[in-house]
């Protein structure tokens, strides 16, 4: 056994390097109608996996861009079809001219796509955590993505009924089954959190939204992430991750300041040269606009990974911490078998961004 040390984790990472990376994938993909994608998603995993270590040994990343895009392939193998019959269905509806079927038509469809959500970004989880390994052990998302789908849906339509009194709730019942589905080899991690621990706090945050221009929300991100790290652990070790309302800050103002300025400038630039909501946009402007346009969409995602993806990496890094003992000799391999594909849905319904780590470890 050795005694694990507080704060024992590392990233290697570089900024300008992890935003070239992006800028290659992402040119890549746009040249390729897309097809690059799966890709590219693996090649910037495997750079930020690679530059993470825990107690001294680096993470690996095993996923490759193959398994990606048969798992994108198979599911839009289901989703073609699902959505002809949704459209067909819908411009039936709307030749009847009966307006309550099609209102109760378009319902059930953001129902379902909902519950979709749900599956896909624990299907997505699941894969990317098979995908990686640790001392030569593979970490485990164990659990039914059906049942979790499930529990999201129904969480979901509390929060709305409620007004989003019951986020809390959901946070910590939907986060509490993920985490005691979690293994690394057959090691288990455990979340054991209330909600009523946050929802006061969550209530003050969310009245107070309006006032303070969402920053109030923020602030609660930092104590809800603080406090469900504090109620983990992973076996005989407990994490924390002490993390403040001024580490976001540094880290998010700058970056929401930035896209501001520049959503700003487009829009300023538009209604300079007549483009407003009923106006043509003029077409000795249309090229510089669509020049502008091309290129912020170009260099967001590199933006977002050097700004916020790189720097809460370091983050982590910084401020996670375990304490306990282990024995690290005893670590065995899971038995559950790992998928051969890669998270389809969730890349066909766009969860997880740029690198598709969002919802990852």
């Amino acid at each position: 056994q050795r005694q694990m040390c507080i704060r024992d984790s590392n990233y290697t990472g570089e900024a300008k390097a992890l935003g070239w990376l992006v800028f290659k994938n992402t040119l890549l993909t746009i040249i390729t109608l897309g097809f690059y994608r799966f890709w590219g998603k693996t090649r910037i995993r495997k750079y930020i996996w690679s530059s993470q270590s825990l107690f001294g040994e680096p993470l690996e990343y095993t996923g490759t861009g193959k398994e990606l895009f048969l798992g994108f392939l198979i599911v839009l193998a289901v989703l073609i079809p699902i959505g002809i019959i949704i459209n067909v269905g819908n411009f039936y509806i709307q030749t009847m001219g009966n307006n309550a079927a099609l209102i109760t038509f378009q319902v059930i469809y953001y129902l379902v796509f909902l519950y979709l959500f749900g599956y896909a970004v624990y299907r997505a989880r699941r894969y990317q955590l098979s995908r990686t390994v640790w001392r030569s052990i593979r970490f485990v998302q164990a659990g039914d993505a059906k049942k979790y789908a499930a529990k999201s849906f129904g969480y979901s339509l509390l929060t709305i009924a409620t007004l989003g009194l019951a986020a809390p709730l959901a946070t910590v019942r939907l986060q509490t089954y993920m985490m005691n589905n979690t293994f690394l080899g057959q090691e288990k991690f455990a979340l054991d959190a209330r909600a009523k621990d946050l929802f006061w706090k969550w209530v003050i945050c969310f009245l107070l939204m309006p006032f303070t221009l969402g920053i109030s929300l923020l602030w609660y991100a930092a104590f809800s992430t603080r406090y469900l790290a504090s109620k983990t652990s992973f076996g005989p070790l407990q994490l924390n991750f002490p993390v403040t309302f001024g580490d976001f800050a540094r880290i998010y103002f700058l970056y929401y300041f930035l896209l501001i300025l520049v959503f700003g400038g487009l829009t300023i630039y538009g209604y300079l040269n007549g483009v407003s909501a009923g106006q043509a946009l003029p077409s000795q402007h249309g090229l510089p606009l669509f020049i502008i346009g091309f290129f912020f969409f170009l260099f967001l995602p590199v933006i977002t990974v050097m700004m916020v993806t790189h720097r809460i990496l370091i983050l982590v890094a910084n401020k996670f911490e375990a304490e306990g003992e282990i024995d690290l000799e005893a670590f065995v391999q899971n038995a559950q078998q790992a998928s051969g594909t890669g998270e389809g849905l969730a890349d066909a319904l766009d969860v997880g961004g740029t690198a598709g780590i969002e919802v990852g470890l």
